[in-house]
Parts: structure tokens; C-alpha cells; sequence
């Protein structure tokens, strides 16, 4: 028996070195106290605790005060979460970096994990330098957007997380989203949270703190612009975004299902003296309407989908 407990206490252990392997490298570990690189103290609980409301390794690595105070504690469990990958290609007719009133012609399409891992992000990068600013360039944008929905609070908690696998070339405009169902709940508003930023691997910036929220019946939708200057940090360099906020049963009946849309919008130009205006449709997504509408690339929602759920 004692053999079978030391067995076991040696097998947990292993478990937990390499769930937080990932963060070895970009946090400090000292007394079994994680150090982050905004200097948080977190322990082994607090890591799970983030780990289990659906934050990222990332996420966790560049998390900021008020975010981690208000997480660290809570007891939650990600319930359903759905991942997909996109390629965006845009041809610039007369390549001119600011096409705002110029015909464009673009195409955005799901692509595959191993087709999204297999993306050769530095000779891509070499590619369009390559092409200056000469007419019909092509600039050929990754991401990837996960939808989840967490159980939290006696309630859930949805949540849109889009990684971009390289720099956009654009760096004016966003806007991210979640769809629910407003038969059935509603968003519980000062719930609501976003953050974006830039990561080199070993440092972060982050922007968008200036950003304006849609709140409606069917969906929250946060509008956010990238910094004055862009930034242009080493090959390697992503942009994370993130928004959450928890939901409320909308209806006296018992909830067996639950989806959350998850959707992203990114402008390709220059916003200066646009004006537009924007609505979300459950399952369509984000729409723009006016102006530029036009110039904003449109993929398809990431659902998740909770069932056997007897709230």
C-alpha cells in the first residue's frame, strides 16, 4: 500500500512538471512561488485555477495585476471549446500600403492544425519585403480563434481567444466578439473583460485598453485599435487577443445546450476619417455595414458547444 501511495504521489508529480513545463522558460520559479514577467507572485493553485477558466500558458506568462487578482481564486472548468485556423490573402492592385480607396480583392478560408503549423513564418516575411510596395502585391495574414465556454460562479463564463501567427501587415483597426443565445442567457456586463498584445517570446506590450464595447441581446463586440506607431519587434512577434465575459440563464426552463460564437474582424488599411457601423447577428457573426465595410477580412465563427447540461 505504501508503494502504491508513493507510486501514485510520484505519478502526480510528473503530471504537474509537465503541465507547467511551458512556463519554465518565461517565468522565474523560485520557492515554488511563479514569478511572472509583470513580477505577479503566483503558486502551483493559482497557475491551475488560470489554467482551468481557459488562459493560455501565454496569457498567464504576461498577465497583469488586476486580471490575475480577480481569477486567481475562482474554482472553474473548461467545458467546450472549439479551435480554428484561418489564411487570409489580400492582392494590393497598385501596392500602395494605404489602400483605403482602392479596390482590393481578398479571400479568407479555413485551413487545417497541420497546414497552420506547417506556415514558414520567416519566409513569409522575406516573401512580401521582397515585393516592396509594387502593384498586385500579396500579403497572406494567420491566425487561429478559440471559442470556450467555462463553468464559474454557478454560472459560465464565455470566452474568445484569437492568436495571430505573425504581424499583420495592417495595424489600424480590430474587433472581436461572442454570439450567445439571448432565448436563454444574457451577458452579465460587468463581467466583461479584453486585453490584447504584442509578444516576442521573451517580452510583451500590450494596447487596446482604449476600446469601445457593443453590448446587445445576441452578442458583446469590443472595437479596438492598435498603437499610434505599430510595432515591429523581431520575426516571431504575435498578437494576442483576448475577451470574456460571464452569461445569466434568460429563462425560468431548464438549459440542456449552450453555444457561444466566437468571431473576428480585422481592417486592412488605414482607419483615419472612416466611418462604420457594426451589429452581430447570432450566427453570422460580426457585420459592417457603411464606409469601409468593405475593407474588413470575414471568417467564419468558431462555435463551442456545451451539451447534457441540466442548469
Amino acid at each position: 500500500m505504501k508503494k502504491l501511495f508513493l507510486l501514485i504521489t510520484m505519478l502526480i508529480s510528473i503530471l504537474f512538471v509537465q503541465n507547467v513545463s511551458a512556463l519554465e522558460t518565461n517565468i522565474n520559479i523560485e520557492n515554488g512561488i511563479y514569478v511572472n514577467q509583470n513580477g505577479i507572485e503566483m503558486t502551483e493553485e493559482n497557475v491551475d485555477n488560470l489554467r482551468n477558466l481557459g488562459f493560455t500558458d501565454t496569457d498567464i506568462i504576461h498577465m497583469r495585476g488586476n486580471e490575475f487578482n480577480e481569477n486567481k481564486d475562482l474554482k472553474g472548468h473548461v467545458e467546450a471549446s472549439t479551435t480554428k485556423y484561418y489564411e487570409t490573402t489580400t492582392i494590393i492592385p497598385n501596392g500602395n500600403y494605404n489602400y483605403i480607396s482602392n479596390v482590393l480583392l481578398t479571400h479568407s478560408r479555413e485551413i487545417t492544425k497541420e497546414e497552420y503549423d506547417s506556415i514558414d513564418v520567416q519566409k513569409l516575411i522575406n516573401e512580401e519585403s521582397a515585393q516592396g510596395l509594387t502593384p498586385g502585391k500579396t500579403v497572406t495574414e494567420y491566425k487561429e480563434m478559440t471559442t470556450t465556454i467555462v463553468s464559474v460562479n454557478g454560472r459560465y463564463r464565455y470566452k474568445n481567444h484569437v492568436k495571430w501567427k505573425k504581424l499583420p501587415y495592417w495595424q489600424t483597426l480590430d474587433i472581436i466578439s461572442i454570439g450567445i443565445e439571448d432565448n436563454k442567457v444574457y451577458g452579465v456586463s460587468s463581467t466583461k473583460r479584453f486585453s490584447a498584445y504584442y509578444d516576442n517570446g521573451k517580452s510583451c506590450y500590450y494596447f487596446g485598453d482604449s476600446n469601445t464595447w457593443t453590448l446587445s441581446s445576441q452578442g458583446y463586440i469590443v472595437e479596438f485599435n492598435y498603437p499610434v506607431e505599430p510595432q515591429n519587434f523581431v520575426s516571431g512577434t504575435t498578437i494576442e487577443v483576448d475577451m470574456y465575459f460571464e452569461v445569466e440563464k434568460n429563462t425560468k426552463d431548464k438549459i440542456s445546450v449552450l453555444n457561444a460564437y466566437g468571431d473576428y474582424k480585422h481592417l486592412q488599411g488605414d482607419a483615419t476619417n472612416t466611418s462604420y457601423s457594426i451589429s452581430f447577428d447570432m450566427g453570422g457573426g460580426i457585420s459592417v455595414s457603411n464606409g469601409i465595410a468593405s475593407k474588413f477580412d470575414s471568417i467564419n465563427t468558431a462555435q463551442a458547444t456545451l451539451t447534457g447540461i441540466n442548469w
